[in-house]
């Protein structure tokens, strides 16, 4: 359901017969408001929204500029929209921004948080996205990352005969040529010695697995090619467009980032901090300064059925030095589903049982996992880990932050067998437990490029989404 303005209403009856139109029945609801600060906050988003009820939908001018283009990573946040937020938030807060966020996938906070020299928290259980946060947090060298390249591809050109990688199923996934051609990038690679220009060189090579193997690109999930689709392609030269590509964007942000003065001899005037783990066990309480801004889009469901971000992250983890992602062992890599598994709902067992706790803070979670159970016992049991670990997730991110911090996060409702699960209303109600105002809640439409649909019945097409501006209590 999607409203261009005003406020979503609690609807008089909160129960209904049909679970088909359980979801619509708990639409977030904005707070009533006595702070001034709160007031104006509410005020300017509304504002945005009254000139152009599109706002927010950023539909045909989100653009991938600097870093935000280096890879295509699922369901990435709109660089636009991350940004004109914090920027509303922040002109609503007196103190220096340090921004937190528990599923930070891509990065596309850590990179919005550097061109603006904020400080930043960044955390994800996908050692994959945790390279690509640490890639775009800096420091950034234009020329040795050229010159870098230039050694890479030089000594591809005089390698005839590399040293062959191999993991299981490799030729599955892989044509002959390929497999030579990232063997001797990955090869030449692990030569260069800087850690953070290597890094960058990785992102490169694992946006070259991504369109050079058998897998199809029309979905994340790892679905082999037709035979007669599975055409070899020049591994080097897509490389070598790529690494001129991402080149490029890393020169014009470390320039737009000069002219801002948030950058000082390649390094970024941000303190950015990148912490491969689990939000829901990580400890990162205790910090010098705790971070007063939590921004993120968590997963919409578990990723078994939804969005599949570990599968996504196998073959190119397969051929990147794991030490440069920050992961302690191969763990991660040791099937495609492997990550997908320790990710939010990847334990499914008596996931409706282990939801009983968030059904105290959430009656939306409760009545919706009752009314579920009734349908698909299973299906509830999926919903119900995935609510489960969710409230486990935001519980932990929480405490991290300061008194009086703020929350956006940019969540939507998915469909469980025909029933509409109101995620954006339980995480409304996750924070709110925790004594938080609901400041505003903006319904916004996914561009094309981020609408989901599954190949099963769990999960269907989701076309829309809610921005859930926050505070917590000081």
């Amino acid at each position: 359901m999607i409203r261009t303005a005003g406020v979503a209403t609690r609807p008089q009856s909160h129960r209904c017969n049909q679970g088909a139109n359980l979801g619509a029945q708990w639409l977030p609801v904005e707070s009533k408001l006595t702070r001034p600060t709160d007031i104006a906050l509410r005020k300017s988003l509304r504002n945005l929204v009254a000139s152009n009820p599109q706002f927010w939908d950023f539909g045909g001018t989100a653009r991938r500029n600097f870093a935000h283009g280096y890879f295509q990573y699922p369901a990435m946040m709109v660089p636009n929209m991350v940004g004109r937020a914090l920027d509303e938030v922040a002109a609503n807060r007196h103190d220096q921004i340090h921004l937190l966020d528990p599923f930070a996938g891509s990065g596309t906070v850590v990179t919005e948080a550097v061109t603006r020299g904020w400080d930043v928290t960044a955390v994800d259980v996908n050692p994959l996205a945790a390279m690509l946060c640490r890639t775009k947090g800096g420091p950034f060298f234009p020329a040795a990352t050229a010159a870098a390249i230039a050694r890479v591809l030089s000594q591809v050109g005089r390698s005839r005969y590399p040293e062959s990688h191999w993991f299981p199923n490799i030729r599955k996934w892989f044509e002959p040529e390929v497999i030579e051609g990232l063997s001797s990038l990955r090869q030449a690679i692990q030569g260069i010695g800087s850690p953070p220009v290597r890094r960058f060189l990785w992102v490169a090579l694992a946006e070259t697995v991504r369109l050079t193997s058998n897998s199809r690109l029309s979905t994340v999930k790892l679905h082999i090619k037709p035979a007669q689709d599975r055409i070899p392609t020049d591994a080097v030269e897509t490389f070598e467009r790529i690494a001129e590509r991402n080149l490029g964007l890393l020169s014009a942000e470390s320039e737009a980032l000069g002219k801002a003065g948030h950058i000082r001899r390649g390094w970024p005037t941000s303190q950015v901090e990148v912490v491969l783990e689990d939000i829901a066990t990580a400890n990162l309480i205790g910090e010098t300064r705790s971070p007063n801004v939590l921004v993120t889009s968590p997963p919409y469901g578990d990723n078994h059925s939804t969005i599949t971000y570990g599968q996504h992250a196998y073959l190119p983890l397969q051929w990147i030095l794991l030490s440069d992602t920050g992961a302690l062992d191969r763990s991660a890599v040791s099937g495609p589903s492997a990550i997908d598994s320790i990710s939010l709902g990847g334990l499914r067992r008596n996931g409706h049982r282990r939801a009983v706790s968030i059904g105290y803070k959430s009656e939306a979670a409760r009545t919706t996992l009752d009314q579920l159970s009734e349908i698909r016992p299973d299906h509830a049991d999926k919903a119900g880990a995935f609510l489960s670990d969710l409230d486990l997730a935001f519980d932990s991110a929480l405490q991290m932050l300061a008194p009086g911090s703020h929350v956006v996060v940019t969540i939507g409702d998915r469909t469980v067998s025909g029933m509409q699960v109101p995620t954006a209303r339980i995480v409304q109600d996750i924070v709110a437990h925790k004594g938080a105002v609901v400041v505003a809640a903006v319904p916004r439409k996914l561009p094309k490029a981020r609408r989901m649909a599954s190949r099963n019945n769990f999960a269907s097409r989701m076309d829309s989404e809610w921005m859930l501006v926050m505070r917590l209590p000081t």
